[in-house]
């Protein structure tokens, strides 16, 4: 039996407001692996006990198959939400998972990447800047394509984000970073090289703000070039993270900038 549209809304409204997910991540993703599920062939309108049979099933032959039990752990979290909306006490209990050592890029990484921007174009610079406020401040690709022209506070030397959740935090930048003359600063960016496409989005493209998509394909595509084709946007925020953390910052301060609501994610790091 297919869902129908109705209760597909039906569960988004409890998702938001009893489960309290995030309305612009975790339930677009959740729906996604609900739908999967859907085609796959499992009833989502089952009774408990018929579900539960399936779902199992499912679990069953995709290992076999060889997913990963950290690829199934996100069907495993869709799927108790969605029972939890259909009012079902059974609950799936998550895979463990063998985490593998996480590759940080080195300081070299940064520059080499940071080199290869090394043309004077709008692109180039832009790119050099974004580049190294991320390695700077560890934000994440989305509050990066948030951050506007009014999210600078040039007087106090800090950025205003907005981070997972609608969550505000303010990140301090250090006065090379915000205004440095002969550096790859926000000012010199902003000052001669933003295109004024959008009316205020701080990092634009020829169409208008940057997007999270593009903007990991262009990490991905200058990271590749320089011979480092693991790094992706998030390797710069465990840059900054694990920096901070060297350099012997309180964890709880690290938690703040990253802008993690559970100490134990800070600490993975």
């Amino acid at each position: 039996m297919v869902v129908s549209e109705e209760e597909w809304k039906s569960f988004v409204r409890h998702a938001i407001a009893v489960q309290q997910l995030n309305p612009e991540t975790t339930i677009p993703e959740t729906l996604r692996k609900l739908r999967y599920l859907e085609r796959y062939g499992i009833d989502l309108d089952a009774d408990e006990v018929e579900l539960e049979d399936q779902f199992y099933d499912f679990l069953s032959t995709r290992l076999q198959q060889g997913a990963t039990k950290s690829s199934l752990n996100h069907y495993i979290k869709a799927m108790n939400r969605w029972c939890k909306f259909k009012g079902y006490v059974i609950h799936f209990k998550q895979y463990r998972e063998k985490y593998a050592p996480r590759r940080i890029p080195t300081t070299e990484d940064i520059k080499k990447m940071l080199d290869e921007c090394k043309g004077k174009n709008p692109t180039d610079k832009r790119n050099k800047t974004m580049i190294l406020l991320m390695a700077k401040t560890g934000l994440r690709a989305k509050e990066v394509c948030n951050l506007t022209l009014n999210d600078i506070d040039w007087q106090h030397g800090y950025i205003i984000v907005r981070g997972k959740g609608g969550k505000i935090r303010h990140i301090p930048l250090d006065d090379r970073m915000l205004k440095g003359k002969n550096y790859p600063s926000l000012k010199n960016y902003i000052d001669h090289w933003r295109l004024n496409t959008h009316r205020n989005a701080l990092f634009t493209t020829r169409n208008g703000e940057m997007t999270p998509d593009y903007l990991r394909m262009i990490i991905k595509k200058i990271a590749r070039k320089v011979g480092l084709p693991w790094i992706h946007p998030h390797s710069l925020r465990h840059y900054a993270a694990t920096n901070w953390l060297r350099a012997g910052m309180n964890i709880k301060i690290v938690q703040e900038l990253l802008g993690h609501s559970q100490l134990s994610t800070t600490e993975i790091y």
